[in-house]
């Protein structure tokens, strides 16, 4: 019996979509505790200070993750919309990985979309590096860290459709893909949606 039952936390420690706390096709992680959730929000503005963002990054990425994740850091995402766009960017994106010789390239189960902020992992688990496995963006330092990245990234680029760019811009870019305004209303609260977003604030 001991046996068993070291073989199953074995099992449970060493899942292949660590460190996600769930492999695909099971339930995902429990909605948190109001303890939980405050231990998650803390470690997102403690990531975001770390990186040199502002209170108000720290803020927006608060929202994001708690619509997009209800605040669980390990979520994979596999509602149909999310699994249909993963499928599609890796049948896209899947030869840009094998040229820049990621190992996990020739395993497009693994290039879903992942952990607070729902980011596909074709598209953003390559910021931080080309090699870089997509199942890390389950991680908190790793997923805020990738989203800083994008952010900067849309900031910049941004600036011909949206020369004053606020955290609508931000998240349409990024969430939905968008660079340049669409004429939808980004599902963000107005104080901090309407609010300007700089490079500064993002660690840029």
């Amino acid at each position: 019996m001991l046996a068993a039952l070291l073989l199953a936390l074995t099992a449970a420690t060493s899942h292949p979509y660590r460190p996600c706390a769930h492999l695909p096709g099971q339930p995902g992680p429990a909605i948190p505790t109001a303890a939980g959730a405050a231990a998650v929000r803390a470690e997102i503005a403690a990531e975001v200070d770390a990186l040199g963002g502002s209170p108000a990054f720290a803020r927006y990425l608060t929202h994001v993750a708690a619509r997009e994740s209800s605040l669980r850091p390990g979520v994979i995402h596999q509602l149909g919309e999310d699994q249909e766009a993963s499928w599609a960017a890796y049948r896209r994106l899947g030869p840009a990985h094998k040229r820049a010789g990621n190992p996990y390239a020739e395993l497009p189960e693994v290039w879903l979309t992942y952990g607070l902020f729902g980011l596909n992992s074709n598209y953003h688990s390559r910021r931080l590096h080309p090699r870089a496995d997509p199942r890390a963006l389950c991680k908190v330092k790793v997923s805020v860290a990738t989203y800083a990245l994008a952010a900067q990234d849309v900031l910049r680029r941004m600036r011909r459709c949206a020369p004053t760019p606020t955290w609508a811009d931000v998240h349409r870019a990024i969430q939905r893909g968008n660079l340049c305004p669409d004429g939808r209303r980004e599902n963000l609260p107005a104080a901090i949606g309407e609010a300007p977003a700089r490079l500064a604030d993002v660690g840029g």
